[in-house]
């Protein structure tokens, strides 16, 4: 396997690339996880690279290095291209897009600030609104953390650095960064959730009526099916595709079936 080449250090408190510090110990630098001297290691014949002056390997250097750099290049450039966003159901019907991809400019930002219980990467300020910016190099954000972003209210996302090379540049890892969106996803976002609270509230609860092994929903309003006069829908074969079906939490179904078309909210797309 491919040795890691070390690509950042510390100089003077400032990570810096290989590419920006003399050769040798006057490179002044150290360890951006164990803080031992770092030698820089430049030359026409070889690749080059940060090594510990004492031959210690440090095992997570690499990784550290990468976390801190794009920390650093967030700081720096202040903008960022976020993901666009979605409704996602409960059910089988397709998800709403609320919003386009697109580039924000980040206002302040702050670096590992307590929040409450958490200490998130960033805190942005985006049109004065706060969002954090989560940096997943070798530790995605898990449940019991998300639990505290959706407690927060505070719209997060995760930009995943899990797959990208220890050693890639700084302007390849800025275009990753600020622009792409691939590798970015919504950990929670505040818009999505109060625009489903809002479908959420038109609808009515339709109790569940298990007959045999079928479960049914009587008196559908738009009548998908009809036995003996008596209008009625399939759970599985018919609500969980209805458009009019906005949730589906196990023992009813909330529909929104009984409003005139016009009459039902639709979150419009921001762009």
């Amino acid at each position: 396997m491919k040795q890691i080449k070390l690509k950042y250090g510390i100089k003077s408190g400032e990570l810096v690339h290989i590419s920006e510090v003399e050769s040798g110990l006057a490179c002044s630098c150290i360890c951006v996880s164990c803080h031992e001297t770092l030698v820089a290691k430049k030359g026409m014949k070889r690749e080059n690279h940060f090594a510990h002056a004492s031959g210690h390997s440090c095992e997570f250097a690499a990784e550290t290095a990468l976390h801190l750099a794009a920390k650093e290049i967030l700081n720096k450039h202040r903008k960022i291209m976020l993901p666009p966003a979605w409704i996602e159901f409960d059910t089988n019907r397709g998800r709403y897009q609320i919003s386009d991809a697109k580039s924000v400019t980040i206002d302040s930002l702050k670096i590992e600030t307590k929040i409450d219980t958490l200490i998130p990467d960033l805190i942005a300020t985006v049109n004065d609104r706060d969002l954090l910016i989560e940096i997943f190099v070798t530790h995605a954000i898990d449940e019991e953390k998300t639990a505290k972003i959706e407690q927060l209210g505070i719209s997060t996302i995760e930009i995943d650095l899990s797959k990208a090379p220890r050693d890639m540049s700084m302007e390849s890892l800025k275009e990753v960064i600020i622009d792409k969106i691939e590798n970015k996803r919504w950990i929670y976002n505040a818009r999505v959730k109060s625009e489903f609270k809002r479908m959420l509230n038109q609808t009515r609860h339709m109790d569940i009526t298990s007959r045999g092994f079928a479960s049914h929903v009587d008196y559908c309003p738009i009548k998908v099916n009809v036995w003996r006069g008596k209008p009625y829908a399939n759970v599985i074969d018919d609500c969980i595709y209805c458009i009019h079906c906005v949730s589906y939490p196990g023992d009813v179904i909330c529909c929104n079936g009984h409003l005139d078309p016009n009459d039902i909210y639709k979150p419009k797309l921001c762009t």
